[in-house]
């Protein structure tokens, strides 16, 4: 599952213990605001090496990759505003080559009262080699998910 969603991958890497310091950016004004933001994301293998498996098979040690992007919502403080965000995952050390990709997001937000909704999709851009992982009810395991629908709610007072 880590490799179907690359920006929630240390979610679904079970047995790693990640540290990931970000920093986080914004411009608000009454027509637009910016955001912009990083992330250094450091997984480490916590569960040791598995003698049964084969080495070509084993979990890296430790994983190290950064994460970035900016976004842009037009018409921020209206009730239906424009999203588009554009995302990326840049591999530092080698172990993880994977999380080398770039995604485009657009959307729509609604404000109404006290909720806030949005929807949007996610599309890949740039996106790793597929890998042979197997498949559950025909969904691989080893590829980037080639959109994702995106939606959240909240209240706001």
């Amino acid at each position: 599952m880590a490799l179907a969603d690359l920006w929630f991958g240390p979610k679904f890497m079970h047995g790693y213990l990640t540290a990931a310091p970000y920093f986080a950016m914004g411009f608000d004004s009454f027509l637009i605001s910016i955001q912009a933001h990083g992330e250094v994301v450091s997984q480490h293998n916590v569960l040791g090496e598995d003698s049964a498996v084969a080495a070509a098979d084993q979990l890296p040690g430790y994983v190290l990759y950064g994460k970035y992007g900016a976004g842009v919502v037009v018409l921020p403080n209206w009730p239906l505003s424009l999203i588009g965000e554009i995302n990326g995952l840049y591999p530092i050390n080698e172990d993880s080559s994977p999380y080398n990709a770039v995604f485009g997001i657009v959307g729509v937000q609604t404000k109404l009262l006290w909720l806030k909704a949005a929807v949007a999709g996610q599309f890949p851009i740039v996106a790793p080699a597929p890998e042979d992982l197997g498949a559950i009810g025909g969904v691989s395991l080893g590829e980037l998910a080639s959109y994702s629908v995106i939606a959240r709610a909240s209240f706001v007072f």
